[in-house]
């Protein structure tokens, strides 16, 4: 097998322009007591196009998303839509 792929390259590549054109965001969310609300806001920010969960606590979700696919409102929408206040910080 080829160890060296000129195709997972430019994919990579490609992705961390993607990713450099994100923008990233911690959001405090409020009415999370348990790992059954971090399962419920990952899931409700995972369906989303265009966003990337990087992390999800008690309390806060730290995204980066890319803002021409899909706006804060909307990801707040999302999680408010999922049972929790949000406040971007």
């Amino acid at each position: 097998p080829e160890l060296f792929s000129p195709h997972l390259c430019t994919y990579t590549y490609q992705r961390n322009i993607i990713r450099s054109r994100m923008t990233n965001t911690t959001l405090t969310i409020g009415g999370m007591t348990c790992n059954h609300c971090i399962m419920n806001v990952r899931r409700a920010l995972a369906q989303l196009p265009g966003v990337d969960v990087l992390d999800v606590t008690i309390g806060t979700a730290t995204i980066s998303f890319e803002e021409h696919v899909t706006t804060l409102n909307s990801i707040i929408s999302a999680i408010e839509a999922a049972g929790y206040n949000v406040n971007p910080s």
